[in-house]
């Protein structure tokens, strides 16, 4: 069975194991794997529920204010920002619709 990749780190792989091996030495396995499960159960409830809805305007304020808050309204500063914290636009808009 080939070993899958997870990340990378000074050009050599590091496995999905033995990442899971780093965060149980580091005692941390527990906490990544909570996240895991709360983050799943928000989203299929999510999906589930009809009385639930996101509202994207309300989304959309909430970016906004946080690039105000965050001195990033230059679209360049934000790309860096969104690039220096491992981020792309879809998956900020995504974890800021999840933060309702």
């Amino acid at each position: 069975m080939e070993s899958s990749s997870f990340l990378n780190i000074d050009e050599q792989p590091i496995s999905i194991g033995q990442a899971v091996k780093y965060l149980q030495n580091s005692g941390k396995l527990g906490q990544f794997i909570g996240d895991i499960l709360r983050q799943y159960v928000i989203e299929k409830e999510l999906q589930t529920r009809e009385d639930i809805a996101i509202s994207p305007a309300l989304t959309e304020q909430a970016i906004i204010d946080f690039r105000l808050k965050n001195q990033l309204t230059d679209p360049k500063s934000f790309q860096e920002w969104l690039q220096n914290n491992g981020k792309d636009y879809d998956s900020f808009h995504a974890s800021v619709a999840l933060g309702f």
